[in-house]
């Protein structure tokens, strides 16, 4: 049986975490500006959610849990072969489904991961 190497990190996905939670503590600390009537702070706040909700929010919703080993790339109980793959980038891989034309793309949590470059190596020896 391979041996197959977690693509995403498990101090990535805490990453994650301590953003959804300083997200959280921003939005109370606007709750409480807008109950003080304090414009700049409410400002602040607003402006800081919105740079978090399109820096980290939008690609945090997008993430699976990616394994693979030196012929397949599995998520989501799917498995996709190293040769479907047309670019693998860090953080998004495109491949193309058997039977299908269209590209897909399939986001992982690139944050602290080690696996990229040996994932890269198995893609590069199948093309």
């Amino acid at each position: 049986m391979k041996t197959k190497l977690n693509l995403t990190s498990e101090l990535g996905n805490i990453f994650i975490y301590v953003t959804i939670i300083f997200g959280v503590g921003i939005l109370f600390f606007l709750t409480y500006s807008i109950i003080i009537l304090a414009i700049p702070a409410i400002i602040i706040c607003i402006g800081i959610e919105i740079s978090f909700y399109i820096k980290f929010y939008r690609p945090f919703l997008k993430f699976k849990n990616v394994f693979f080993d030196d012929e397949f790339i599995y998520f989501d109980n799917q498995s996709i072969p190293l040769k479907s793959i047309i670019e693998i980038e860090k953080g998004k891989i495109i491949y193309i489904k058997e039977g299908e034309d269209l590209e897909n793309e399939l986001y992982y949590n690139s944050f602290y991961s080690t696996n990229f470059e040996i994932l890269e190596n198995f893609y590069y020896k199948t093309i």
